[in-house]
């Protein structure tokens, strides 16, 4: 790597890094909307989540985004 591509190089890296916290931030904050709709703990929020990715066959992170736009909300009909 010549020394002109290094700051490209941790450019991608901080953006990849980036992206990662942002998609563990989103899951967290989606797990804290969960446990607060269904008065359950964060474990618990978390897995519901997680079983409803399973079900739907879809990524954790895109069951998180719908919760955290409001266009998915737990309840406890949902079992």
């Amino acid at each position: 790597m010549s020394r002109h591509d290094a700051p490209w190089a941790l450019y991608r890296e901080s953006h990849r890094l980036d992206h990662r916290l942002l998609t563990h931030a989103g899951i967290h904050q989606a797990t804290g909307m969960v446990l607060a709709q269904l008065d359950i703990s964060a474990t618990e929020a978390l897995a519901r989540m997680r079983a409803h990715a399973f079900a739907e066959h879809r990524m954790l992170i895109e069951v998180a985004n719908d919760v955290l736009s409001r266009q998915l909300r737990f309840t406890n009909a949902m079992l």
